[in-house]
């Protein structure tokens, strides 16, 4: 697609809630995927999506006991190995896993200390960086480790702009505090906290270890950002969840038309909207968006792929349902290692 050009490439049933959104090196991509029965997630699934629009489910974490999130973020590694966060309650299933192209799945120990694990990256040399939401304060780490060589998850960096805010500036609406990442070469993370609405910055140091901390951007522009991606030129792509919703004054509401997709540009600040709002006044193409990432096809390494979960999924009025949407930019993505 040209930059601006929007299209709908697959809609999920009302009750499906997807999540999460990553792409391999050949072009397939892989969503994960809830159904609710009212009371609980009774199915976790990763969807595979052929780059020809064949659909097949890969795998079924199972269920999660009322009130668990289960499955939420995915990255994706050369191999073509799908690393998804499922948040359970049950130590023997929360935390992490690790799921093969033929749809083994591996969980990886040390992962269910992770208090919410939501949104992974890895970098360069195969580390692992997952971000807890942990979204009623129990713990003071935004982003756990592991790495490649200690095969160990750690936590990595406990900077307050990464925690929860006890003020709860948006009227007591339970959201993510660290949420959406992105790794952008040589030593760049990006992090989305929802609940303070603004993204910010951790340098990977020489040693692994985190450097300070710094607040990019944030504000109206980017209310309650969710998933985060870079482009090749260190720009940073976000989704906003509300800006198909008409909020309450409650919880920050009304506000101003929002695109879906915004621009970050870390070096200055700027905000720029990647679609303009008036051309989606109805919500036909997004849906409460939550993630997104960049194609890896031959023809479609300009354009985004945008995963909304469905407002009705989370509590709002039914909207246009949940859905699989291409969004192009005009520039190619950072599409992992």
């Amino acid at each position: 697609l040209s930059g601006g050009e929007t299209e709908v490439l697959y809609e999920f049933p009302q009750a499906a809630a997807p999540e999460g959104i990553a792409l391999d090196r050949n072009g397939n991509t892989f969503v994960s995927v809830r159904t609710w029965d009212g009371g609980a997630y009774i199915a976790n699934e990763l969807f595979k999506i052929t780059p020809w629009g064949e659909v097949s489910i890969l795998t079924d974490l199972g269920p999660v006991a009322p009130g668990g999130s289960g499955i939420l973020g995915l990255t994706t590694d050369p191999r073509g190995n799908v690393y998804a966060t499922f948040v359970s309650g049950d130590s023997e299933t929360h935390g992490v896993w690790k799921i093969y192209p033929d749809g083994e799945t591996e969980h990886l120990p040390g992962s269910e200390n992770i208090i919410e694990p939501n949104a992974l990256t890895l970098d360069k040399q195969g580390n692992l960086y997952v971000t807890d939401s942990d979204t009623f304060g129990q713990g003071a780490t935004g982003i756990w480790r592991l790495g490649k060589d200690t095969g160990v998850f750690e936590p990595w960096c406990g900077d307050p702009l990464l925690l929860e805010d006890p003020a709860n500036p948006n009227g007591g609406m339970p959201l993510a505090a660290a949420n959406g990442i992105a790794f952008d070469p040589p030593n760049h993370l990006y992090v989305a906290n929802t609940e303070k609405s603004l993204i910010a910055h951790v340098p990977i140091l020489k040693d692994g270890s985190a450097g300070q901390a710094s607040r990019v951007a944030g504000g109206a522009l980017v209310f309650n950002p969710d998933g985060l991606a870079v482009d090749t030129k260190g720009n940073v792509y976000a989704v906003i969840p509300i800006s198909t919703v008409d909020l309450p004054p409650a919880m920050g509401g009304p506000l101003p038309p929002l695109s879906p997709v915004v621009k970050v540009y870390p070096q200055t600040g700027l905000i720029e909207p990647v679609l303009n709002v008036l051309s989606f006044p109805d919500g036909a193409y997004f849906d409460f968006p939550t993630s997104l990432a960049f194609g890896t096809g031959p023809l479609d390494k300009k354009s985004i792929f945008v995963i909304s979960m469905g407002a009705e999924n989370f509590g709002f009025p039914q909207g246009t349902g949940p859905k699989l949407t291409q969004v192009g930019v005009g520039v190619p993505g950072q599409t992992g290692q």
